[in-house]
């Protein structure tokens, strides 16, 4: 995705991921039972406890380390990063061995985590009036096997952009396994980035991009 773009960064921000185009054309009715709640409220809840680390001025002073790896570890616990590694690959997950696997989504997962947390921390350095306020809770879809969770966030004071996440139950806690900025899917863009490596250079080449934070 590109870096250079505020508004995919400010949608980033909320990334703590398989959205579908029919399934957003579709729109099926809003969910209000107990399920379709703790979606919601699973993502509000690590949001909050995400910004309310990154936003510690003193502790970003006296201990970054710790900071960080505070905001990495609420982050982890709500994304579903076996799944959404698993299915970033896409078709050629089936041809891998365990031990590529383990590699794969460790590779991966560990890219995801560092480039989009530090990007978050940049942006809000950048931005120093966000708050959790910015972030709107519109309401949620239920789908056959997931939920979708719908947000805005507030990039300044006429712009907000649709952020939505896919939700689903994974041992019994819900877990993000995608996120859609404007429409458009995280997990889907880094299929298609993967696809094409694997496609013109093999999967070889995916791992070292990978291992370089090349991707």
């Amino acid at each position: 995705m590109r870096n250079n773009t505020p508004t995919i960064i400010a949608a980033i921000l909320l990334c703590l991921l398989m959205i579908l185009p029919a399934a957003l054309r579709a729109q099926p009715p809003e969910q209000t039972g107990t399920a379709a709640a703790g979606a919601t409220a699973a993502v509000q809840g690590t949001l909050d406890s995400i910004l309310t680390v990154l936003l510690d001025a003193d502790l970003k002073k006296q201990n970054p380390a710790k900071r960080m790896q505070t905001v990495q570890a609420l982050f982890r616990q709500r994304f579903d990063e076996s799944t959404f590694c698993t299915r970033a690959l896409g078709r050629y997950w089936k041809e891998r061995s365990q031990q590529e696997r383990d590699e794969f989504v460790r590779l991966f997962s560990d890219l995801l985590v560092s480039t989009y947390l530090e990007r978050i921390d940049g942006y809000l350095s950048a931005n120093a009036s966000f708050t959790k306020n910015d972030i709107t809770y519109r309401g949620e879809r239920q789908a056959k096997n997931y939920t979708l969770v719908t947000t805005d966030v507030k990039i300044n004071q006429t712009t907000s952009i649709p952020v939505l996440y896919r939700m689903e139950q994974i041992n019994g806690d819900w877990k993000v396994t995608d996120i859609a900025i404007e429409g458009i899917s995280l997990l889907q863009n880094y299929r298609a980035q993967f696809n094409e490596i694997i496609a013109n250079a093999g999967y070889e080449e995916l791992i070292k991009r990978l291992n370089d934070k090349k991707v």
